[in-house]
């Protein structure tokens, strides 16, 4: 019999969800994510106490990626489950070791090309982290996790959204926790605007979409979105590429028509490639950024490189 999985839904701002897990293992609960602080003391601190659960001895947090939202919630956890174990992957439990290089390397990463992230936002994302968080286990290959009676999960690399993005995966029950890994054509902000997939490394992020695709997965929990249930897991999985593919080409073709040494060049780019889409209006264009530097970094439209992964 399959341990209890216990799914917490928090908010950010006015009306974006942010998802947690717990699977109550028999020896081990394995905790996904921690949402933003504020989000164990708001939500799923109550949800234990709702149902009169209590953790175990041994507790074991695995965090998708260093996302204010996925992790600034540890530090309240473990002051409320002492002996609670957080794992990241290296490369971006290096960033929630220290704010200043998370805001520098993962929020405001474009001063050099014109496009620098407002103070108040800033301020905004630091108030969400909390505080720095020391990840306890630091991998960088498939981990694998028994909670007791057959409960097995594996803590998987995923990245493309992040370098050192995980998913947290079930052989057992096809099921797999994913954060942010697929973000088909983005995700809802605090006032409920669909913002642009966010990825860094395009064939990274596409060899994810495959790689999650190949599991035949029978549910699959985001952070940001209802569970998806069958034929919708692959269907979300699709337009995750789907975007990827049609962005890549609108970069494509904006990098042409803007000059190379322009030093406005991201900000056009963004701007051409968000109004031929469409699929964002209520937004900046500049929400694109990441995506467009990623594809610029690449060289070329997604499709053309389907080998490269």
């Amino acid at each position: 019999m399959h341990a209890e999985i216990l799914i917490v839904e928090g908010r950010i701002g006015r009306v974006k969800p942010v998802r947690t897990a717990i699977v109550c293992g028999s020896d081990a609960w394995l905790w996904v994510d921690a949402g933003i602080s504020g989000t164990p003391t708001d939500a799923i601190l109550p949800a234990l106490a709702a149902r009169d659960l209590v953790p175990p001895p041994r507790n074991l947090a695995v965090v998708t990626h260093a996302d204010v939202d996925h992790f600034g919630g540890i530090a309240e956890l473990r002051r409320a489950v002492p002996q609670l174990v957080t794992i990241a992957h290296a490369l971006d439990a290096r960033l929630m070791d220290d704010l200043d290089v998370l805001v520098a390397e993962r929020y405001d990463r474009f001063g050099d090309a014109g496009v620098d992230l407002e103070a108040e936002r800033i301020a905004q994302l630091r108030a969400r982290a909390g505080s720095a968080v020391a990840a306890d286990v630091r991998l960088t290959a498939v981990t694998e996790l028994d909670l007791g009676d057959g409960e097995r999960w594996s803590v998987v690399p995923a990245p493309g959204h992040s370098d050192g993005h995980v998913v947290a995966v079930s052989a057992a029950r096809a099921h797999a926790f994913v954060g942010d890994a697929v973000m088909g054509w983005g995700v809802i902000d605090g006032e409920g605007r669909l913002l642009p997939p966010h990825y860094t490394d395009v064939p990274a992020y596409r060899a994810t979409i495959r790689a999650l695709r190949a599991l035949d997965l029978q549910t699959m929990d985001a952070a940001h979105e209802p569970r998806f249930h069958g034929d919708a897991v692959d269907a979300f999985l699709v337009e995750s590429e789907q975007a990827v593919e049609a962005i890549g080409a609108e970069v494509a073709a904006a990098a042409e028509a803007v000059a190379g040494d322009a030093p406005d060049r991201l900000a056009r780019i963004c701007s051409r490639v968000h109004e031929r889409l469409g699929r964002w209006p209520d937004v900046s264009p500049l929400t694109l950024a990441d995506a467009v530097t990623a594809h610029l970094a690449d060289g070329a439209p997604a499709s053309s490189k389907e080998g490269r992964a």
